[in-house]
Protein backbone atom coordinates (compact mmCIF):
# COMPACT_ATOMS: atom_id res chain seq x y z
CA UNK A 1 0.00 0.00 0.00
CA UNK A 2 1.11 3.47 -0.39
CA UNK A 3 1.60 5.99 1.73
CA UNK A 4 2.35 9.50 2.35
CA UNK A 5 4.79 10.87 4.79
CA UNK A 6 5.03 13.84 6.45
CA UNK A 7 7.56 14.87 9.69
CA UNK A 8 5.63 16.75 12.34
CA UNK A 9 6.09 18.30 15.37
CA UNK A 10 3.98 16.65 17.99
CA UNK A 11 4.65 18.83 20.95
CA UNK A 12 2.92 21.43 18.36
CA UNK A 13 0.22 19.70 18.09
CA UNK A 14 -0.29 17.69 21.79
CA UNK A 15 -0.83 21.29 23.29
CA UNK A 16 -4.04 21.65 21.79
CA UNK A 17 -5.14 17.84 21.31
CA UNK A 18 -8.00 18.64 24.31
CA UNK A 19 -9.72 20.42 22.31
CA UNK A 20 -9.29 18.43 18.84
CA UNK A 21 -10.91 15.54 20.58
CA UNK A 22 -13.94 17.68 21.98
CA UNK A 23 -14.96 19.44 19.38
CA UNK A 24 -12.88 19.28 16.45
CA UNK A 25 -11.78 22.98 16.40
CA UNK A 26 -8.22 23.32 14.62
CA UNK A 27 -6.46 25.56 16.22
CA UNK A 28 -3.89 27.57 14.08
CA UNK A 29 -0.70 27.21 16.31
CA UNK A 30 -0.16 24.05 14.56
CA UNK A 31 -1.17 24.62 11.64
CA UNK A 32 0.93 28.11 10.94
CA UNK A 33 4.05 26.30 12.64
CA UNK A 34 3.91 22.65 11.61
CA UNK A 35 2.03 22.42 7.92
CA UNK A 36 3.81 25.76 6.75
CA UNK A 37 3.07 26.00 2.42
CA UNK A 38 5.98 27.11 0.07
CA UNK A 39 5.29 30.69 -1.36
CA UNK A 40 3.60 28.73 -4.55
CA UNK A 41 0.85 26.71 -2.42
CA UNK A 42 3.09 23.28 -2.00
CA UNK A 43 3.43 21.02 0.82
CA UNK A 44 6.56 18.71 1.07
CA UNK A 45 5.81 14.93 1.72
CA UNK A 46 7.66 11.96 0.94
CA UNK A 47 5.78 8.45 -0.83
CA UNK A 48 6.22 5.10 -0.04
CA UNK A 49 5.41 1.24 -0.93
CA UNK A 50 4.41 0.49 3.06
CA UNK A 51 5.24 -3.27 2.20
CA UNK A 52 8.79 -2.85 1.31
CA UNK A 53 10.89 -1.94 4.48
CA UNK A 54 14.12 -1.06 2.62
CA UNK A 55 11.93 1.93 1.03
CA UNK A 56 10.86 2.60 4.19
CA UNK A 57 14.24 2.95 5.75
CA UNK A 58 15.25 5.34 2.77
CA UNK A 59 12.63 7.46 2.85
CA UNK A 60 13.00 7.74 7.34
CA UNK A 61 17.04 8.58 6.90
CA UNK A 62 15.96 11.28 3.85
CA UNK A 63 13.68 13.13 5.93
CA UNK A 64 16.55 12.45 8.94
CA UNK A 65 19.22 13.72 6.91
CA UNK A 66 17.33 17.36 6.54
CA UNK A 67 17.81 18.00 10.31
CA UNK A 68 20.39 19.54 12.07
CA UNK A 69 21.17 16.29 14.14
CA UNK A 70 19.91 12.86 14.89
CA UNK A 71 16.75 13.12 16.96
CA UNK A 72 13.27 11.82 17.93
CA UNK A 73 11.76 11.86 14.28
CA UNK A 74 7.98 11.77 14.40
CA UNK A 75 6.49 11.01 10.65
CA UNK A 76 2.89 11.44 10.23
CA UNK A 77 1.56 8.42 7.92
CA UNK A 78 -1.34 8.91 5.91
CA UNK A 79 -2.84 6.80 3.15
CA UNK A 80 -2.43 8.04 -0.49
CA UNK A 81 -5.69 7.05 -1.86
CA UNK A 82 -7.31 8.71 0.64
CA UNK A 83 -5.57 11.82 0.05
CA UNK A 84 -6.42 11.66 -3.91
CA UNK A 85 -10.14 10.56 -3.04
CA UNK A 86 -10.20 14.29 -1.53
CA UNK A 87 -8.70 16.13 -4.53
CA UNK A 88 -5.30 16.70 -3.71
CA UNK A 89 -2.71 17.03 -6.64
CA UNK A 90 0.56 14.99 -5.92
CA UNK A 91 3.30 15.74 -8.26
CA UNK A 92 6.68 14.12 -8.44
CA UNK A 93 9.01 16.76 -7.11
CA UNK A 94 12.73 16.11 -6.46
CA UNK A 95 13.52 16.26 -2.54
CA UNK A 96 16.18 18.33 -0.80
CA UNK A 97 17.78 15.45 1.76
CA UNK A 98 21.62 15.02 1.74
CA UNK A 99 20.98 11.93 0.39
CA UNK A 100 20.56 12.71 -3.02
CA UNK A 101 19.66 9.12 -4.16
CA UNK A 102 16.75 8.97 -2.05
CA UNK A 103 15.37 12.39 -3.36
CA UNK A 104 13.35 10.55 -5.71
CA UNK A 105 10.81 9.67 -3.22
CA UNK A 106 9.46 13.21 -2.61
CA UNK A 107 6.27 14.68 -3.97
CA UNK A 108 4.51 17.72 -3.58
CA UNK A 109 0.76 18.44 -2.48
CA UNK A 110 0.32 21.76 -5.26
CA UNK A 111 -2.06 24.16 -5.94
CA UNK A 112 -3.53 23.50 -2.18
CA UNK A 113 -6.09 25.60 -0.54
CA UNK A 114 -6.62 26.29 2.63
CA UNK A 115 -9.53 23.99 3.18
CA UNK A 116 -7.31 21.23 1.76
CA UNK A 117 -4.60 22.58 4.72
CA UNK A 118 -7.12 22.17 7.23
CA UNK A 119 -8.46 18.69 6.03
CA UNK A 120 -4.94 17.51 6.17
CA UNK A 121 -4.40 18.95 9.57
CA UNK A 122 -7.45 16.92 10.54
CA UNK A 123 -6.03 13.88 9.17
CA UNK A 124 -2.33 14.44 11.29
CA UNK A 125 -5.03 14.59 14.28
CA UNK A 126 -6.24 11.30 13.84
CA UNK A 127 -2.85 10.38 13.02
CA UNK A 128 -1.24 11.51 16.63
CA UNK A 129 -3.77 9.76 18.27
CA UNK A 130 -3.06 6.63 16.94
CA UNK A 131 0.58 7.39 17.69
CA UNK A 132 3.06 4.83 18.29
CA UNK A 133 5.69 6.67 20.83
CA UNK A 134 8.30 3.67 20.91
CA UNK A 135 10.57 2.44 18.63
CA UNK A 136 8.71 1.22 15.65
CA UNK A 137 8.94 -2.05 13.99
CA UNK A 138 7.75 -1.46 10.35
CA UNK A 139 6.14 -4.52 9.69
CA UNK A 140 3.54 -3.88 12.25
CA UNK A 141 2.34 -1.30 11.21
CA UNK A 142 0.66 -3.29 7.98
CA UNK A 143 -1.91 -5.61 7.79
CA UNK A 144 -1.59 -9.12 6.01
CA UNK A 145 -2.82 -7.21 2.74
CA UNK A 146 0.10 -5.06 2.48
CA UNK A 147 -2.38 -1.63 3.76
CA UNK A 148 -1.72 0.07 6.76
CA UNK A 149 -3.55 -0.87 10.22
CA UNK A 150 -4.74 3.31 10.05
CA UNK A 151 -3.06 6.99 9.65
CA UNK A 152 -0.75 7.26 12.77
CA UNK A 153 2.10 8.98 13.66
CA UNK A 154 5.23 6.80 14.38
CA UNK A 155 8.26 7.63 16.87
CA UNK A 156 11.57 6.49 15.29
CA UNK A 157 14.26 6.87 18.50
CA UNK A 158 17.12 8.76 18.08
CA UNK A 159 19.63 5.40 18.71
CA UNK A 160 17.26 3.30 16.32
CA UNK A 161 18.07 6.30 13.40
CA UNK A 162 22.02 5.86 14.64
CA UNK A 163 21.68 2.34 14.04
CA UNK A 164 19.87 2.49 10.61
CA UNK A 165 22.43 5.10 9.47
CA UNK A 166 25.29 3.29 10.06
CA UNK A 167 23.89 -0.01 8.85
CA UNK A 168 23.37 2.00 5.36
CA UNK A 169 26.99 3.56 5.69
CA UNK A 170 28.77 0.80 6.23
CA UNK A 171 26.96 -1.01 3.13
CA UNK A 172 28.41 1.85 1.23
CA UNK A 173 24.42 3.06 0.44
CA UNK A 174 25.71 6.43 0.92
CA UNK A 175 29.01 8.25 2.48
CA UNK A 176 28.94 9.42 5.67
CA UNK A 177 30.69 12.49 3.81
CA UNK A 178 27.10 13.61 2.69
CA UNK A 179 25.55 14.12 6.41
CA UNK A 180 26.31 17.45 8.48
CA UNK A 181 29.21 17.72 10.79
CA UNK A 182 26.94 17.21 13.39
CA UNK A 183 25.54 14.31 11.99
CA UNK A 184 29.30 12.49 11.18
CA UNK A 185 29.98 13.60 15.05
CA UNK A 186 27.04 11.56 16.74
CA UNK A 187 27.36 8.46 14.58
CA UNK A 188 31.54 8.25 15.25
CA UNK A 189 30.78 8.94 19.02
CA UNK A 190 27.69 5.86 18.68
CA UNK A 191 30.23 3.38 16.87
CA UNK A 192 33.06 4.25 19.51
CA UNK A 193 30.95 3.66 22.54
CA UNK A 194 29.50 0.36 20.42
CA UNK A 195 33.29 -0.59 20.34
CA UNK A 196 33.72 0.14 23.72
CA UNK A 197 30.90 -2.04 24.85
CA UNK A 198 32.18 -4.85 22.48
CA UNK A 199 36.00 -4.54 24.30
CA UNK A 200 34.53 -4.76 27.62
Amino acid sequence: MIALIRKVDSGKWNKHMDKYVSDKEIAPYPITNDMKTCKDNTLSVWEVDMSNRDEFEKVILAIASIRERIQNLDLAIIRRDDIRDKGYIIDDFPGESRIDKYNDFHRNLKDLRMDQVISLSEDIILSLKNKVANNVDIIKLINDDGKIKEPKVIRIREKQLLEMFIKRIEDHEFSEDVLGEKFRKQINMHIEKLNKRNVN
